[in-house]
């Protein structure tokens, strides 16, 4: 019975860490998306990017990489 117990938590743990493991996938996706995004917008501008918004992305990039070091370990 205890056996069972354990696994069902162990199930339970395998599952919730899936599933923050989906959703920091999803966040890293979207911030690689705006990240992208700014620097296709600042290329095709002729003034190219202003210094708040270089330090908006650059604010960005920070995520994503917190985002990739938490899943990395």
């Amino acid at each position: 019975m205890l056996q069972i117990s354990n696994a069902r938590v162990v199930g339970i743990d395998n599952e919730q860490r899936l599933q923050r493991q989906g959703e920091t996938l999803l966040r890293m996706q979207d911030l690689t998306r705006n990240i992208l995004s700014d620097m296709r917008n600042a290329n095709d501008s002729s003034e190219g990017m202003s210094r708040s918004r270089v330090e908006q992305v650059i604010d960005q990039m920070d995520l994503l990489l917190d985002a990739v070091e938490s899943e990395v370990g």
